[in-house]
């Protein structure tokens, strides 16, 4: 089952080699640029909202995506988008880390953390938050840009914006959720096998 938290109790908790990546304009803070995988010119864009902490996540990318990217992001048919989607404490803290990162290590560390979830979450808050900031060292952080990173209010509102914008705007419940082509209607919630991928994406493309 998708782990579902709604925005009120996320707000009180506030009080998943990469392949080639693309960038849309950038925001007023850098560190909130649009990360993709592929083309944008594409004519198959998905939306992927997610969360560092969710299993379905670490699933899709583990088991969907190296076969999603050799057959249709590498060759220019699939211009995949992510979203950050925070369902709990850990996983924002998470996700400041991997914004705080340098951007070429961006993809590198989500995909690191999906692969080592259960090492780095599974474990007391503290034992979770040690491993949390290895990963990070390991992405390039200093323990200065850590602390610096996880204290940072204005990254931390601003990521909380974006989930809360996804959850009213494109209603967004559950992680991971995939929206196809910017149409709110066509959606896969769940970390579904490749083939459920591949007969939406072929049937986009005719």
């Amino acid at each position: 089952m998708n782990r579902i938290v709604s925005a009120i109790m996320f707000a009180a908790l506030a009080l998943c080699t990469a392949p080639k990546a693309f960038a849309a304009d950038a925001p007023a803070d850098p560190r909130m640029a649009e990360h993709a995988l592929g083309n944008p010119k594409a004519p198959v864009r998905i939306d992927e909202y997610y969360s560092l902490d969710c299993p379905h996540c670490a699933a899709f990318v583990v088991e969907t995506l190296p076969q999603l990217t050799s057959d249709f992001i590498d060759k220019g048919k699939v211009y995949l988008v992510l979203h950050d989607f925070p369902l709990h404490e850990m996983a924002l803290r998470a996700t400041m880390l991997a914004r705080c990162a340098p951007p070429e290590r961006f993809f590198p560390m989500v995909d690191t953390l999906f692969h080592v979830q259960r090492g780095w979450l599974l474990q007391t808050e503290g034992a979770s938050m040690d491993a949390l900031k290895q990963q990070a060292k390991f992405a390039g952080l200093t323990d200065s840009q850590i602390d610096s990173c996880l204290n940072d209010r204005g990254l931390e509102d601003a990521i909380l914006a974006e989930r809360l914008d996804a959850e009213k705007s494109v209603q967004i419940e559950a992680t991971p959720t995939f929206i196809f082509n910017q149409n709110n209607s066509d959606r896969i919630v769940s970390a579904a096998p490749f083939d459920t991928f591949k007969d939406k994406i072929n049937s986009l493309l005719k």
